[in-house]
């Protein structure tokens, strides 16, 4: 019995482990839960402007989501986990921040950070959708049908 050839792609399998373990670090050296007297409310203020421009520890929490969300999960739980998880943050981290009050008693729990960047994505998809619509209702045979048929 002979044993089994390596299969060409083993190296580009090899590879791209190899680039999602880096993009993994570089969004876990990005991302650093709030600190004291900062709240998520706060952080995440103007999140469903459209030209919202997220911060880079904001932008590392919602590519590891939006990971997560094209995988398939759904489960909002799971999914906080597993971000956590992802960006290597350790337990003590997060029970700090249960603590993590502002002056208005807003917290800065990572729950809610996490929470606060799903409804981000989900506004971003909302726009998209919209917005494709509004492009295929202003093509041209879209535009000259109406005109004809008033």
């Amino acid at each position: 019995m002979s044993q089994a050839r390596p299969r060409q792609y083993l190296g580009a399998l090899r590879a791209a482990i190899t680039a999602a373990k880096a993009a993994n670090a570089s969004r876990t050296a990005a991302y650093h839960l709030l600190p004291n007297g900062i709240s998520c409310k706060m952080d995440w203020a103007g999140w469903s402007d459209p030209f919202y421009n997220a911060t880079a520890r904001q932008q590392a929490l919602l590519d590891v989501l939006q990971d997560l969300l094209d995988g398939g999960e759904t489960h909002v739980p799971t999914i906080a986990l597993k971000t956590a998880l992802r960006l290597e943050i350790p337990e003590s981290e997060i029970l700090r921040s249960r603590d993590n009050l502002c002056a208005d008693g807003e917290t800065g729990y990572f729950f809610d950070d996490v929470m606060h960047a799903l409804y981000l994505l989900d506004a971003q998809d909302t726009e998209q959708v919209f917005y494709g619509l509004i492009d295929r209702l202003m093509q041209p045979q879209c535009v000259r049908a109406g005109l004809a048929t008033r």
